[in-house]
């Protein structure tokens, strides 16, 4: 199976209110872990992005899970940021390879 997604990652600063945008194509999503079940593989996706907010120089660290099962289906979808608000999250679309 393949992750598509689309769209902007939105959230604010919880320090200085700053806005900030992470785009899809800054989040790359690898397969972290994976386990075989009797009607298909769950699978977990993970992307990481780490930088520095603007406004204050926080440190800002976005970690981004989607589980997968049965394939092609979007079972579940995490977005932590420490720091940070999340305000909108991406498009996450599993899709056949």
């Amino acid at each position: 199976m393949s992750l598509n997604y689309q769209g902007q990652l939105q959230f604010i600063c919880d320090t200085c209110g700053q806005a900030h945008e992470l785009k899809s194509q800054h989040l790359f999503f690898d397969v972290v872990d994976s386990e075989e079940k009797p009607k298909a593989t769950d699978t977990l996706y993970q992307a990481e992005y780490d930088f520095v907010c603007e406004g204050c120089d926080k440190d800002i660290e976005v970690t981004y899970e989607v589980w997968e099962y049965p394939d092609g289906i979007k079972e579940e979808e995490k977005v932590t940021i420490t720091n940070a608000t999340v305000l909108k999250t991406l498009e996450i679309i599993p899709e056949p390879v």
